[in-house]
Formats: structure tokens, C-alpha cells, sequence
């Protein structure tokens, strides 16, 4: 046709002026090629004339032919490389002792399948289990069936094999479900079938209608020739007077159609959304609707929460629930999905990257791409050009790492969604309330799991990355309702399954399934339930086959969605179909055609050739009319001719007018003692939050700014590396990188384990070779018996952290136990408090605890600087005793319940600070060594009971 001509035309001119290589433009050229020209079929149909001797056709054929031998070439790597990849996962599994779910299943059908070790094995199972129930057998797959079929013998005595499923309700194909097993099961195994005759959900009339709807006249509604549909019979035959408007039943079938046939998807979900809104408004505008109430079973008004929108994907549930919000029409989405798969969990891991790592330029972005800082993406240009608005963002950044480390995920969460707004900014969001519950749901996960596996952000950051990829994830995951208010409910079909809902509506069944043309195509042989998988990339004649057999199962199982959807619906189901120019290859076009001609369509939109479509489009309105006349007070169809679009916000009365009152109270209003978490930090500084690894002198380089001072150019060494909290956890992570190991030092280089800890920091390089003789001074230091040089990573714990309940923590008293001071009077209180912290290191050396503690404090430029009579200033001044005396408090009360007839003088050794700045090799320089005395301990332990 004219038309057709006209939009190849413009294909051909895109894909010669495409330096890239484009499939779509080149499906085009086939119309070029003088084959196809001068194909008298084609004349004929197209009443056109035989063209001349034209060159173009001809190097149309021959650029065609070419590009078929690469294809070939490409079929023969993809060949190559699969059977290299399976090798080499094979080898890797087998290395690594890893067993897959997939790899339990193979390995148990192939012990089975052996003559000897299987009938060994079945008869041991066939003992314990003589009768197997397997629901939703529709759901299984060749593997599965092959375990059970190598089980259970298909006839015999005491034992048996039982399969429920519905072939009609086969939609998981996507999760590896193959209704082909199915088939295979049902045709070897017992010849006693059973079927369900009546159907207890549905009033007689819907019943009837669905009945009508896939009744067999020939055609098979279903597509594959092995699924029959028998007629249901009402179970509840009463029902038919619990769902009333205007005081009698209404049609239970209800098809809304837009007149004419559109060519755009767009316009056809315009109008189904609209449609949908306006049904909606006008079901709870009606004075008139009634409906029994479950429980009270009364009659009662027909409410929000009684109506379900079902719709193919996730984008349709989104747009229908915006334009609803938009007339005042509140819904809530129902979902089978997880929430580490939804958007939110990428926002959420782009933010924890950010905060734990906000030098780095990518994460700086990241925290903006995810939505989160209320900002718009047009801040990413400006982050690189305004460096006050970089600076601004780190130090947010910081502070959320600072308050995440000190008191846990959901403080730094509630502190990023409260501050400026935020959360109400994402309250104005198109789908806000999916949003935030989803974001709440993960922030909730993440603080249980920090708490129950004691995770630090870095340990609690990779958890997360490891989630969003494992493709089997917890129900805990399953997204949470927006609401449990009673409001209109939105779900996938494919979520519905196994759910009822008194009114349901159908937007989006008349939406085509395009036939698949990607690379890979997955179909099953006639009369074979093991799937093929087609990887030919030229025209073959197999590839031909796989391309039509695959449309076909994939349309047929668009025929179940549709069953699976309409069969959820107590009273009422309602269609909106808008007569798109594919809608014979939608679910509810295919079953109305029947197979034959559903097939026929399926052939000719993969040959490009669309002249059926308008007649498709027609057939389908007659289908929908016939149904109709012939089933009248069962079926009804509106014809629209304008599209109707919903403005004004609706106007009804279900949510209730009584005024909300509450019982006056008269009693003493009690306040509970508020319970707080105490760390060293909180009560050596008086900090409100707790709970931070020591990363020491955070306000170092605070101090150098006020005092003038300035790191002196020079030489690099340890004395003149950077000061300061980044440059202290720096430090700290140098000695708890998991490849680092005291014992193994003198042999392995360290440089790698430097070089990623300063790059991650963003510190120059030049700093490795000062850092590694850090490294090994403190390794090979002089620890007064202890050799550190010797200690194994299983003779270790770093960053124990610990959390005990306690009385309430008082420095001045604390301080009394420790040193010789006076003690102030305090208010009483009656409070519980929680005692935590990190130690950095412990080791186990010669059936003795050493607790060691890294501090990266800059004292001076000189060895001399970090002397004992140095460090026992800094110690007491930054009240460093009163930490070492908690820790060990809280490691002599951990090996208590660990170690049987613990002593403190034989099995504690005693406390090592390192001041690392300080220390050589040979030396013991640089280290505080303190062993508190045992009753000092059983003091501060008594008193922290209190």
C-alpha cells in the first residue's frame, strides 16, 4: 500500500545514512531486493507493475546475501561461546564446591535416573512419602516432573502421585514454568482424571458469561490444541442478590469499546486509563449500588476497596493510579514483586555509596541521580562548576556517615528524608506513596539486619549489593501495600492469581504481544515438552519456525493472563478495549478468533504483511457484538465514539461523616524513663548520639586551621601525613582490610592493600612507601611479650562490637573508679541506658586476651614526642583510660560466657594503645601498655550495673 511504501522508504533512507548497524532498518531491505520486486505474487496483490532492470534492487540482493554469511558467522561464535561458558561454570562450581538450586534438581533426576543408585534412592523416598500431592502442577517444569515420574510408579497399591493444576491458568512461563510438562504429565500418567465442576467464587451470571466466553465451538479459545475448557457450574447460587444496582443484579459482563481502529499504542492507552478513571468515579457515585458485606452479612454501599484494576505491567498500574489521585480517587497497588528489584533499592544503594564514600566525584553524582536530595538532575552540571555547592553536598554527605556510624542506618536515613523537606518533596511525586513505602520497607530491612548480624555501614553496604543481585529474595522482601485503608485496588494479572475481588476491570486486554524477533528464541517441537532454543542469526527455515512457534506460545499464554483475570471477579468484570491495529495478537483478540486464525495473523505480522489487521480489528468488534445479542442480561458492550476524560474530582460519600471523637481520660499521664545508648565518646564529650568506631582526632585539622599551623613541605614520613578523621579511618583501614594479616607481613606486599585504602580516601600515592614502613613498624614493634608478628587471623577479632544494658553511666563516677578524683554530686535518676562501642583489635596469644586499640593522633614531629610520659598526657586529657577501662570491661564479660574458668590474671593480658605516628620496629616506642587492676574492673563492672 501506499502507506507501507511510504514508511519503508523512510526505514531505508535511515539505514543508509546509519553508520551503525541497525536489525530494524535492515528487516526493511528485503523490500528492496529485486526477489521481492519482481515477485509476480506480489504484483499481483499490490497491482503494481513490473519495474525495470533497476541496479539498487540488485545491490539490495547482494548487500543482503553478505550480511547473511556474518549472520552465520555470528550463530557459529554464539555457539562456541555457549559451549565454552557451560564448561568453563561446570569447572568452577566443581573448584569451588557451589551447588546452584538448579544443580540440586539436575543431580537428584540424574541419581534417579541410574539403574542402580535410583531405585535405591525411589524406594527409600517412595517408604517415606508412599503419596505425593503437587499443587499448582501447571507451574512445574521437565526436571521436576522427571523427579516425581522416576518416584512414583504410575499404578500400584498404597502409593500415588496426585497432580493439581489448570492448564487455563499457566502465566509463569517467564519464572521457568512450562505448561508443556504439563501436558507430558497428563498424557503418561494415570488414566483417572478429575475435574472441578463448580465454581464457588463467581454469582451464576458471571459464571455464565465467562462460560459463553471460551465455550468450544471449534475454534479452541486457548490457542494449544491440548487445553479444553468445560463449562462451571455456580456453587453459590444464591449469591446473584448479593450484588445489586438499582435493586436488582446487573449484567455480571461488561465490554466498553472505542470505536474505529488505532494505529498508536499511545492513544489506545489514553483512552483505556480515562475510561478506567471514569468507570471507576461513576461505580462510586452511584447512590445505588449494593453490596453483601463479608462479615457482617448485610447490605452496604459499594466502597473503594471492593473495586480491582487489573493490568498487564507495572507502567500501566503506575498511570492509572496517578490519574485516579487526580479526581480524588486514592488506590493502593498489590504486588507479587520484591522490593530489593525496585527502583527504590538502586536509590537507596546510590545514597549509601555516596555517604560512605562522598570524596569520590561518581558517588557525589550518584547521590543526586538518586532523587533523594531533593534536587534536580540539572545540579549534576553545577556540582562540577560551583565548588561551594560540592563542598556543601561532602560535608551533608559526611555528617550522614558520622550519624550512621555513631548510631546506626536509621538514623542516618530519618536524618537525610527529614532534612529540608525532603520527604515532603517526595510526597509530591507522582507515585509517592510507592515510593516511600518502598524506601521505609528497605531502611527497615537494612536496620534489622545491622542489628541482628552486627553489621558496620561497610559490611551492611556490600549486604545490600548482594541482595539486589541474588535472584531468589526472602518474602520479608515482598513490597508492603502502600495502605491498608480501603481503597481501590491495583495489581499486575499476574499478581492476582489466586485472589477474588467483587468488581474487577480489565484495562489493557486488547493490547497486542509482538511477535519475538531478538536473538535468542525459545519454543517447544511438536509433540516434545523439552524447550529449543533457537540461536540462528540469519533467515533460515528453522529460525522461520522457531520465530512462528515461538508468537504462538507466547500469545497463547497471553489467552491464560486473560482467563486468570476475568475468573477474578465475584459480581461484576469489566473490559475496556480499545481496537488497536494488533489487538488479534492480544490474549482476548487470539481467543475470539480461535487458533486457526490467531495463527494466520501471528504469520503475517512476522512477514511484515498488515493488510489483515483492519479485518482483524473489524472481526473482533463483530466477535464482541455477537456475544452480546446472543447472551443478552449476561453480556453487555458499549460503543464509544469520543474518548471520555474525567476533570472534576469526585463527589461521594463512603468514607463516612460521623464526627471523630475520643474518651475524655482523667487518669495521671506517666512518661517512661527514656532508654539512650551510651559510647565513650557520648560520655567523654557529652555527644548525644553513640555507638562510633574511635577514629580519633576528628578536629585536628580544626585545630591546625585556628592555630596557623600548616603541614611543612618536605619529605615525606609518617610525622607529615595528613591529620585528621579521613586520615585516622584511613589508618584503621589499612590494618582491618581482609587481606592483611600480621604473620604473613614479612613475606607479602602490602602496596595493593595501600594503594586501594588511599585511592578510596583520595590521598596521592606518594604516601605508599610511608605507609608500608608504618605497617611494619607497628607489626614488629616491641609488645613486652606479646609478638604481633606471630598472631594468626584466626587468633584475632577486629572491630568486635559490643552492646550491654547498664545503670546510669556518670563520667565524674566512672572516673572515680579509675583515677583517684573527686566525686560531684548528680541528680538520681531512674533511667536504662545501653553501653556500646568498637574495640579495634584482640588477640589471642599464649591462652592470653590482649586488647589493642590503633590511634592515628599526630603529638609531635619526633619519636621523642610519643615517649611514655607523652602518651600518659594525651591519654588522660583525651580520657582515653576511661575507653580502655569500657572495653575491657565489656571483653572481660564476653569471656566470661565464652571461656570456662576464666581468671583475669591468666587469661587477660592487658590493654596495648598504639600510637602509630610514634612507633618503630625493635621499639616500643609509640605504645601505652596498661593492665587495670582486677578489682578496679569488678568496681566499674558493679557500678555500670547500677
Amino acid at each position: 500500500t501506499d502507506r507501507n511504501v511510504t514508511s519503508r522508504v523512510a526505514k531505508m533512507d535511515k539505514f543508509a545514512g546509519d553508520l551503525t548497524f541497525s536489525t530494524d532498518t535492515f528487516d526493511q531491505l528485503k523490500y528492496f531486493t529485486s526477489s521481492h520486486v519482481h515477485d509476480e505474487g506480489n504484483l499481483l496483490k499490490n497491482k503494481t507493475r513490473l519495474p525495470g532492470d533497476i541496479r539498487f534492487f540488485h545491490v539490495c540482493d547482494e548487500y543482503r546475501e553478505r550480511i547473511a554469511q556474518i549472520g552465520k558467522l555470528e550463530t557459529t561464535l554464539i555457539r562456541e561461546v555457549y559451549s565454552e561458558v557451560s564448561k568453563g561454570r561446570q569447572e568452577l562450581s566443581n573448584s569451588s564446591s557451589a551447588l546452584t538450586y538448579d544443580d540440586l534438581l539436575t543431580k537428584l533426576r540424574d541419581v534417579l535416573k541410574d539403574p542402580e543408585r535410583g531405585r535405591f534412592l525411589s524406594d527409600k523416598l517412595l517408604k517415606s512419602y508412599p503419596f505425593a500431592l503437587v499443587d499448582e502442577f501447571q507451574d512445574t517444569d521437565s526436571i521436576q516432573y522427571s523427579i516425581l515420574d522416576s518416584i512414583y510408579p504410575k499404578e500400584g497399591n498404597g502409593i500415588g502421585l496426585m497432580m493439581i493444576g489448570d492448564p487455563k491458568q499457566a502465566i509463569y512461563a517467564f519464572r521457568g514454568a512450562d505448561i508443556y510438562t504439563y501436558f507430558r504429565a497428563k498424557k503418561e500418567g494415570s488414566p483417572r482424571h478429575y475435574s472441578l465442576q463448580k465454581n464457588y467464587r463467581s454469582t451464576p451470571a458471571l459464571i455464565d458469561a465467562v462460560n459463553k466466553l471460551f465455550e468450544n465451538d471449534g475454534r479452541k479459545p486457548f490457542i494449544e490444541q491440548e487445553i479444553e475448557f468445560f463449562s462451571s457450574e455456580a456453587g453459590l447460587p444464591g449469591s446473584s442478590e448479593d450484588y445489586l444496582v438499582n435493586n436488582a443484579p446487573p449484567v455480571p459482563f461488561r465490554i466498553t469499546i472505542q470505536r474505529g481502529i488505532s494505529s498508536s499504542k499511545t492513544q489506545s492507552r489514553d483512552f483505556s486509563y480515562d475510561e478506567t478513571v471514569t468507570q471507576v468515579a461513576n461505580l462510586l457515585e452511584h447512590e445505588s449500588i449494593e453490596i453483601k458485606d463479608d462479615s457482617s452479612n448485610k447490605m452496604r454501599p459499594l466502597e473503594a476497596g471492593d473495586i480491582a484494576i487489573l493490568v498487564s505491567g507495572h507502567r500501566d498500574a503506575s498511570e492509572i493510579k496517578y490519574r485516579l489521585k487526580e479526581v480524588g480517587i486514592d488506590a493502593v497497588t498489590y504486588s507479587q514483586e520484591k522490593v530489593f528489584d525496585s527502583f527504590e533499592a538502586k536509590r537507596m544503594q546510590m545514597v549509601m555509596g555516596a555517604v560512605l564514600d562522598p570524596l569520590n566525584s561518581r558517588e557525589l553524582s550518584n547521590a543526586l541521580l538518586s532523587g533523594l536530595f531533593g534536587t534536580g538532575l540539572n545540579r549534576l552540571h553545577t556540582l562540577k562548576e560551583s565548588e561551594p555547592l560540592r563542598q556543601a553536598l561532602i560535608e551533608e554527605l559526611q555528617e550522614l556517615q558520622e550519624r550512621w556510624i555513631k548510631s546506626g542506618f536509621m538514623a542516618m536515613y530519618r536524618a537525610l528524608l527529614f532534612k529540608k523537606g525532603r520527604l515532603d518533596q517526595l510526597a509530591e511525586l507522582k507515585n509517592s506513596e510507592r515510593i516511600i513505602t518502598n524506601l521505609n520497607q528497605l531502611a527497615d530491612i537494612c536496620s534489622k539486619k545491622e542489628i541482628e548480624l552486627k553489621m558496620d555501614p561497610h559490611s551492611l553496604h556490600s549486604w545490600f549489593l548482594r541482595e539486589m543481585a541474588r535472584p531468589e529474595k526472602d518474602d520479608e522482601q515482598a513490597l508492603l501495600l502502600e495502605s491498608d485503608q480501603n481503597l481501590v485496588k491495583i495489581s499486575t494479572i499476574h499478581g492476582s492469581k489466586g485472589l477474588q475481588f467483587p468488581v474487577v476491570i480489565c484495562p489493557t486486554l486488547w493490547e497486542g504481544r509482538d511477535p519475538n524477533k531478538k536473538d535468542f528464541l525459545e519454543y517447544h517441537k511438536e509433540g516434545s515438552d523439552r524447550i529449543t532454543i533457537n540461536i540462528d542469526q540469519q533467515e533460515t527455515d528453522n529460525r522461520v519456525r522457531a520465530e512462528n512457534q515461538n508468537a504462538v506460545e507466547a500469545i497463547a499464554e497471553e489467552v491464560r493472563k486473560m482467563y486468570v483475570a476475568m475468573t477474578r471477579a465475584k459480581y461484576e468484570c469489566r473490559v475496556i478495549w480499545s481496537t488497536h491495529n494488533q489487538s488479534h495478537l492480544s490474549g482476548l483478540g487470539a481467543s475470539l478468533l480461535g487458533r486457526d486464525k490467531a495463527i494466520n495473523g501471528i504469520g503475517k505480522k512476522l512477514k511484515d504483511e498488515d493488510d489483515e489487521d483492519e479485518i482483524s480489528g473489524a472481526d473482533l468488534t463483530d466477535s464482541f457484538n455477537d456475544l452480546a445479542a446472543n447472551n443478552p442480561g449476561v453480556i453487555r458492550v458499549i460503543e464509544l465514539d469520543e474518548q471520555r476524560r474525567r476533570s472534576e474530582r469526585v463527589r461521594w460519600n463512603r468514607m463516612g461523616t460521623a464526627e471523630i471523637t475520643s474518651p475524655a481520660y482523667s487518669g495521671r499521664i506517666h512518661l517512661p524513663v527514656q532508654k539512650r545508648v551510651e559510647s565513650f565518646s557520648s560520655l567523654a564529650n557529652h555527644k548525644a548520639e553513640s555507638g562510633e568506631p574511635d577514629y580519633d582526632q576528628v578536629t585536628d585539622w580544626y585545630v591546625d586551621a585556628v592555630s596557623g599551623r600548616s603541614e611543612e613541605k618536605g619529605e615525606e614520613s609518617i610525622f607529615t601525613f595528613p591529620r585528621g578523621a579521613t586520615a585516622g579511618t584511613a589508618i584503621h583501614k589499612l590494618f582491618e582490610h581482609d587481606n592483611f594479616n600480621f604473620n604473613t607481613l614479612d613475606t607479602a606486599d602490602p602496596d595493593r592493600i595501600i594503594k586501594e585504602v588511599l585511592e578510596e580516601y583520595r590521598f596521592d600515592e606518594k604516601w605508599t612507601a610511608v605507609l608500608d614502613k608504618m605497617i611494619r613498624d607497628v607489626t614488629n614493634a616491641d609488645y613486652r611479650g606479646l609478638r604481633l608478628n606471630e598472631v594468626k587471623r584466626e587468633e584475632q577479632l577486629r572491630e568486635m562490637e559490643f552492646h550491654f544494658p547498664v545503670g546510669k553511666p556518670d563520667l565524674q563516677k566512672l572516673l572515680a573508679v579509675i583515677r583517684d578524683e573527686e566525686v560531684f554530686p548528680v541528680l538520681a535518676e531512674k533511667s536504662q541506658h545501653y553501653l556500646t562501642g568498637f574495640i579495634d583489635l584482640i588477640v589471642r596469644q599464649n591462652g592470653k586476651y590482649y586488647i589493642l586499640d590503633y590511634k592515628s593522633n599526630h603529638l609531635g614531629d619526633t619519636p621523642e614526642h610519643y615517649s611514655e610520659e607523652k602518651l600518659r598526657e594525651e591519654v588522660e586529657a583525651a580520657r582515653y583510660d576511661l575507653q580502655y577501662h569500657l572495653y575491657t570491661v565489656a571483653l572481660v564479660r564476653f569471656l566470661r560466657q565464652r571461656l570456662p574458668g576464666f581468671s583475669y590474671k591468666e587469661h587477660f593480658g592487658g590493654v596495648m594503645y598504639l600510637f602509630v605516628r610514634g612507633m618503630t620496629a625493635g621499639s616500643d616506642n609509640g605504645i601505652w601498655f596498661h593492665k587495670p587492676g582486677k578489682d578496679i574492673i569488678e568496681n566499674l563492672d558493679d557500678l555500670l550495673r547500677r
